[in-house]
């Protein structure tokens, strides 16, 4: 797995998502707050919540896969999606009243839509409550 050393590496993927439009990328910190917020809305209301997780690439020396992944987000954010950092390496999509499913294919659709000349960027999906 690749993954960036420190978060300031990362400021122009920051700088792109917040390019000309209303998302924006949450620090570390506003990031799991929101996640705490989320999950007591999803307790409160009986609702999924889904969170997917992408693993920024740092070997890729022209940003050609994280650049793809910005707009691959961009183009599929809801207003009540939320974006942002969860550690150093990875950022995150908060996606409210999404099932695993429904998450998985929005992933899925994401990374497939990075070109196939670059390496496809590693996600994974956490939902709560669990289907378990």
């Amino acid at each position: 797995m690749l993954l960036f050393n420190r978060i300031n590496k990362s400021k122009d993927f920051v700088n792109a998502l917040n390019k000309n439009g209303s998302e924006k990328v949450a620090s570390k910190e506003e990031f799991k707050s929101i996640i705490k917020k989320e999950r007591v809305r999803a307790d409160r209301n009986n609702h999924k919540l889904s969170i997917v997780m992408f693993d920024m690439d740092a070997s890729d020396p022209k940003k050609k896969t994280n650049g793809q992944l910005i707009e691959n987000i961009r183009s599929r954010i809801r207003c009540i999606d939320e974006v942002g950092w969860y550690d150093n390496q990875r950022i995150g999509m908060i996606l409210p009243y999404t099932s695993n499913k429904g998450a998985t294919k929005l992933a899925e659709y994401i990374c497939e839509s990075i070109d196939g000349s670059t390496p496809k960027p590693l996600c994974t999906v956490y939902t709560y409550p669990s289907d378990q």
